[in-house]
C-alpha cells in the first residue's frame, strides 16, 4: 500500500493538478479510469481472502500508472499545440519572445528530444517500468512551458493582429487581385481595394 500511497502523492496527484489546471477541465476519460482505481481498492479493503486483495492492489496501483501517464500525455498534447504555433510562424519567433531565436532552436530542439524519448521509453517500458517514461513527459512538459512561457503578453498581442493583417492581405492578392491583373487600371483598383482593407483593419 505504501508504493501506491507514494505514487498517487508524487506522481498521479501532480499530474493531474497540472492538467486540469491548465485546461481547466476535468477529461471524461480520466474520471472514468479512477472509478476503476477506486473499485479496485474497495476490493482491497473489503474482501478477507489475502490473494484477492493483492491481485486488486496491484491493478488499482497499475491503472494509477496509466492515469498518470494519460495525464502528462494529454498536457504534453496541449502544449505541443502551442508550442509549433510559435515554431511555425516567423512573426512570433523574431517579434513576440523574450529571448533570440536561437536560444529559441536550441530549447525545441530539446523539446524534441526528450518527447521523443518519452515515447520510445512509453513503448519499450510496457510492462516493466512505465514509471520511467512519465518522468520523460515531465521533462518535456517543462520545456514545452519554458517555451511558451518565454513569450512577452504584450509582443504577442501586437503580432496576432499583425498575422490577422498579414492573412487578410494574402487573401486579398490571392482571391481578389487576379480579377483584375491585365493592366495598370487594374493594379491601381487593386491596390485601392488592399488599402481600404488596411484602413479598416486600423
Amino acid at each position: 500500500m505504501n508504493n501506491f500511497n507514494e505514487l498517487y502523492n508524487d506522481k498521479f496527484l501532480p499530474a493531474y493538478s497540472d492538467l486540469v489546471g491548465y485546461i481547466a477541465n476535468k477529461p471524461e476519460a480520466i474520471i472514468e479510469q479512477f472509478e476503476r482505481v477506486f473499485t479496485h481498492l474497495m476490493v482491497y479493503h473489503t474482501n478477507s481472502d489475502e490473494s484477492t486483495r493483492n491481485e486488486n492492489l496491484k491493478k488499482a496501483h497499475d491503472h494509477l500508472i496509466r492515469i498518470t501517464l494519460d495525464c502528462r500525455k494529454l498536457l504534453w498534447v496541449e502544449l505541443d499545440e502551442i508550442v509549433k504555433t510559435i515554431i511555425e510562424s516567423p512573426e512570433k519567433r523574431k517579434l513576440s519572445l523574450n529571448i533570440n531565436e536561437s536560444e529559441l532552436f536550441v530549447m525545441y530542439s530539446e523539446y524534441i528530444k526528450t518527447a521523443q524519448n518519452a515515447r520510445h521509453m512509453e513503448i519499450s517500458s510496457i510492462g516493466i517500468d512505465p514509471l520511467k517514461c512519465i518522468e520523460e513527459y515531465e521533462k518535456t512538459i517543462k520545456i514545452g512551458f519554458k517555451i511558451i512561457e518565454s513569450q512577452d503578453p504584450s509582443k504577442l498581442h501586437y503580432v496576432n493582429e499583425l498575422v490577422d493583417k498579414i492573412t487578410i492581405i494574402e487573401w486579398i492578392k490571392a482571391n481578389i487581385i487576379p480579377i483584375f491583373v491585365g493592366g495598370v487600371i487594374g493594379g491601381i483598383i487593386a491596390g485601392l481595394i488592399t488599402q481600404f482593407i488596411l484602413n479598416i483593419l486600423n
